[in-house]
């Protein structure tokens, strides 16, 4: 019988029979007791829980029974018998998918007659999915010179853990394990729009000296105008930014509107008459701006808003327009 509760032989040093005969006297007269726990059986990864372990022996639970499971959540406490109660026990915690900090005295601790000792342990999963957590209690002993036997497992209990998915923990882990990665694309991005920065600055410092200007959607390279953008057009080797376009066609049209009129109330009129005419009855506004238009295109850019009946007669009114300004 003594030998049902000795260590085995890789767990303690040699011992001498009697050495060992006196130690399973000691466990012979040890108390019984009761280990409680209580620790959630759903969780969610990356949020902490809290777990709780109690023990006391037999002389404080004959009188003091409820008093043990005070405070802990009813709906999760485990309740396991005890063989053997020290004056010393020690309880772990462990689970792989779980990040477990103990809180508290640490694991090994007295046990007194006239109270239960407690264990706190923050778990947090870390993998969802169903999970174990391992409670291990061991008796110590202690004996006159053995000071250093190691602690006695006796009890062990596993927890079945369903563990929810956490986004925003993963994201986060992520940046965690990640950040080394992250920071090397931010760096090289930065990079990029500096070199780019760079690139533009040195480009317009060198179209300066040139003499070449960059004005909307018009590039003037070295006296000639080069259009860029969606509405940009050009006219022998002079490109009219949109707003210039939109103003000529404007003139253009109230030109023509003009002339076909004049048509129709003089037919014979001289191209000097169809000029007076237009002249005097074209909207000044119309007429200030296309001139402003003319000064930045030149002349000949109307003429592919007028139809060929009145390119000629067109062209003079503009160029009237130009001279009397």
């Amino acid at each position: 019988m003594p030998n049902l509760y000795l260590p085995k032989e890789d767990w303690l040093p040699s011992l001498s029979p009697s050495a060992q005969s006196e130690i399973s006297k000691i466990f012979e007269i040890l108390p019984k007791g009761l280990f409680v726990y209580s620790c959630s059986k759903e969780m969610t990864v990356g949020i902490a829980e809290n777990c709780t372990a109690r023990i006391a022996n037999d002389k404080y639970l004959s009188n003091f029974r409820k008093a043990i499971n005070k405070g802990l959540n009813f709906q999760n406490i485990e309740e396991i018998k005890l063989q053997y109660v020290s004056s010393r026990m020690s309880v772990t915690l462990t689970g792989e998918s779980f990040a477990i900090k103990l809180k508290g005295n640490g694991e090994e601790q007295v046990i007194e007659d006239k109270s239960f000792s407690s264990w706190q342990w923050d778990v947090t999963p870390r993998e969802a999915g169903m999970q174990k957590l391992d409670f291990v209690v061991s008796v110590i002993l202690d004996v006159p010179g053995y000071e250093k036997l190691p602690p006695k497992r006796f009890e062990a209990n596993t927890i079945q853990v369903s563990v929810k998915v956490n986004p925003s923990f993963s994201i986060k882990n992520f940046i965690e394990k990640e950040w080394k990665y992250l920071t090397a694309i931010i760096v090289v991005v930065l990079v990029y729009f500096t070199v780019i920065g760079f690139i533009t600055k040195k480009r317009d410092a060198i179209m300066v000296n040139k003499g070449d200007t960059y004005n909307g959607d018009t590039y003037n390279i070295s006296g000639q105008a080069a259009g860029v953008g969606k509405y940009a057009s050009s006219h022998k080797n002079t490109f009219v930014q949109s707003e210039q376009k939109v103003t000529l066609a404007e003139a253009a049209a109230e030109i023509q509107k003009l002339l076909k009129q004049l048509e129709i109330d003089n037919p014979t009129a001289t191209k000097d008459e169809k000029i007076a005419y237009v002249n005097d009855a074209t909207n000044p506004n119309i007429k200030k701006r296309a001139i402003a238009a003319l000064k930045a295109g030149g002349e000949t850019a109307i003429e592919e808003f007028l139809a060929n009946p009145y390119v000629n007669v067109g062209k003079a009114i503009i160029k009237g327009w130009i001279q009397a300004e």
